[in-house]
Formats: structure tokens, sequence, C-alpha cells
């Protein structure tokens, strides 16, 4: 330590050895080399997952388009039987837009003699998958 005077008053300053300047130059250099691998690893992980974000994307277009495109009707519905998906062909057959049917009960298109709840529903889908 240096002692100095300036304006009449006494000055403390510190003076690191060269030994601990390289000392601290050594830990930046190291924290630097940390950083630069976390920054790459950071860099990987956001590729990979916008990487899965576009296949999802993808996905789910192709998956749109056979629904779309199926020539027969494909009515989605969810737990409470409440219609979350209605195909073109779906459309047609029931005579109802999209927009009209999606969130409505599919039970409302049913013929009122055959309406039938939810788990009767399930149950005719389950029937008909093991049948075929």
């Amino acid at each position: 330590k240096a002692l100095s005077s300036t304006g009449g008053r006494a000055m403390s300053c510190c003076v690191a050895s060269p030994q601990e300047l390289q000392a601290q130059l050594a830990d930046a250099h190291k924290a630097l080399s940390d950083a630069r691998k976390a920054l790459s690893s950071t860099k990987k992980a956001l590729a990979d997952a916008e990487r899965y974000q576009r296949d999802q994307a993808e996905a789910y277009a192709s998956l749109r388009r056979c629904v779309d495109g199926a020539n027969a009707p494909i009515v989605a519905v969810d737990r409470y039987g409440l219609i979350t998906r209605w195909n073109k062909k779906a459309e047609e057959v029931f005579r109802c837009p999209s927009e009209s049917a999606l969130r409505r009960p599919f039970s409302d298109f049913l013929e009122h003699g055959s309406q039938l709840g939810l788990a009767d529903l399930q149950a005719a889908i389950a029937a008909k998958a093991s049948a075929s």
C-alpha cells in the first residue's frame, strides 16, 4: 500500500502484485470461458426448441389437411361432448358451418329420438373400433 497526499489529505491506495493481477486475470478468463460455454449451450437449446416448434407446426398442419380433406365427416368432441373439431364433410352432412358447430353439444346434431349421452357415444365408438 502506498500513501500519497492530495490537497492536504492523506489517501490510501492499493497496488496489487503482478502475481495477484495474473490470478485475477486467470479468474476473469475462466469466468469468460464458462459464460461462453453457457451461451453456447443456451443457443443449442433454443435452436432445438425452435426446431421442435417447427416440427409440431408441420405435423399439426399435415393432420389438419388430412381431417379437412377427408371424404367422411370427422367430429371431435371434448369430455363434455362439446364439439372441438368439425371438418368440411361434417359441414355438408350436418348442413352446419364449422363456426356454428364448434363449442356446441354434439347431441344437438343427432335425431331427437336417438340422442345419446357421452358415455353412449364413447361406447359406440369403442365397439366400432373393436369390430374393425
